[in-house]
């Protein structure tokens, strides 16, 4: 069983998906209740600049990857037996 790379890349765009949402909440609460203070809007501030810079980061780290590469899940050469090649560590010995 083969997964492509970017089934990975839709699950972390659903993860950013409910992040933005809870994000817009956390500052529709803070706005709607009236707590604007200094604290919360550090707090905010700080959490919305980690992000941004968080996203950045993941941007450059992806550039090169090509996201049509599959990955073998619990293919036959996990356990050696799909091909003549050794087994990457020494088997146990009881």
């Amino acid at each position: 069983m083969a997964i492509p790379l970017y089934i990975f890349l839709f699950l972390y765009f659903l993860f950013l998906a409910v992040f933005i949402t809870f994000s817009i909440i956390h500052v529709y609460h803070i706005v709607a209740t009236a707590s604007l203070t200094f604290a919360s809007l550090t707090v905010t501030f700080i959490i919305s600049v980690l992000t941004v810079v968080t996203l950045f980061w993941t941007i450059q780290a992806l550039q090169g990857v090509d996201f049509t590469q599959t990955i073998s899940v619990f293919g036959g050469q996990w356990f050696g037996g799909g091909s003549n090649e050794p087994l990457p560590f020494a088997p146990v010995e009881f």
